[in-house]
């Protein structure tokens, strides 16, 4: 689960929460890595062993096909979440955005790439009467962007050991997360080391009331 293998990736830079990595591809032997991954989530659902590493929240609704929306972007993907709240609740007519196509530009291996959302999606323009088109399919490509074929995989690997179906009758995704990392032990001394601070120190009176009251927790 360690993102340096290149199979998952952490949400963002503020979020240590795991996601499938799109890019998992450059190793060829990937799928079948996301198959043993699967029937190791099996076996310590069955066996009731936690694994040690988080996953988001998104993730295990995917695991339940649950239907993702945009409050699941929140969490995963805030600034993304903020900018498609904004059009849904604001008049996006003569704001700049109706030059914006049914399209998304993202990073891969540090070239910029484009994507539609949907069939002839580079001509489609946005615009008031479309827009919650749009941020239905672009919430679905966040959370689905070239993961399509590793997230099978990871499916086939969890039903050999444990239904999914049985899963889907008996858990929620808030649930499904206990049963498969529990409720965790944090290590506040790992914590403290490794904290990195703004605008403040270590030795700041903020701080160290923050570290009081965390260690008396």
């Amino acid at each position: 689960l360690d993102p340096t293998y290149g199979l998952f990736e952490y949400c963002n830079e503020e979020i240590y929460t795991l996601e499938i990595n799109p890019n998992s591809g450059i190793n060829p032997e990937h799928l079948s890595y996301f198959t043993f991954i699967g029937k190791i989530i099996g076996i310590a659902i069955f066996h009731g062993h936690y694994l040690d590493g988080g996953f988001t929240l998104p993730f295990y609704k995917k695991i339940l096909n649950i239907r993702l929306t945009l409050d699941d972007l929140e969490s995963v993907d805030p600034e993304l979440w903020n900018s498609l709240k904004w059009i849904l609740n604001n008049d996006i007519t003569d704001s700049g955005l109706d030059e914006q196509y049914f399209v998304v530009n993202y990073d891969s291996f540090g070239l910029t790439k484009e994507e539609p959302l949907c069939p002839s999606g580079d001509e489609i323009k946005l615009n008031e009467q479309n827009k919650n088109d749009y941020v239905e399919k672009y919430i679905s490509w966040r959370f689905n962007k070239g993961t399509k074929e590793q997230f099978k995989a990871l499916l086939a690997g969890i039903n050999a050991i444990v239904p999914i179906e049985l899963l889907k009758k008996r858990f929620d995704e808030k649930e499904l997360e206990l049963v498969i990392t529990g409720l965790g032990k944090i290590d506040v001394s790992d914590w403290k080391t490794n904290s990195k601070y703004r605008n403040l120190t270590f030795d700041s009176e903020l701080v160290v009331w923050w570290w009081e009251i965390v260690t008396e927790c």
